[in-house]
């Protein structure tokens, strides 16, 4: 009895860890993500999720997250509280028609 019990505690303890590494691997792409997925990033709300497109589509893609100091309202301490949530990699296309020119 005491086994059974104790296998599934230990089995509950596994499901938990794993959901929740599940949960923080999820990465925002700064480069192709919507304003509405922007939105998931911690300090991000929905006026700074829309300036980030707005100068996505001003200036071209991100390098780092880094970049994100330039829009007004992202310093860097809200930039080191996401770091880990998100991703820099631009798009196939793009990188198809830079070699193309």
């Amino acid at each position: 009895m005491y086994i059974f019990r104790n296998l599934i505690i230990a089995l509950a303890l596994v499901m938990g860890l794993t959901g929740a590494a599940l949960a923080d691997d999820h990465s925002v792409n700064i480069n192709t993500a919507t304003a509405e997925e922007l939105t998931e990033l911690a300090g991000i709300g929905e006026k700074k999720a829309a300036a980030i497109v707005r100068h996505r589509e001003a200036h071209g893609y991100f390098s780092s997250a880094d970049d994100l100091a330039a829009i007004k309202g992202i310093g860097q301490k809200t930039i080191d509280g996401f770091r880990q949530q998100v991703e820099v990699t631009v798009p196939l296309d793009h990188e198809l028609k830079k070699k193309r020119l």
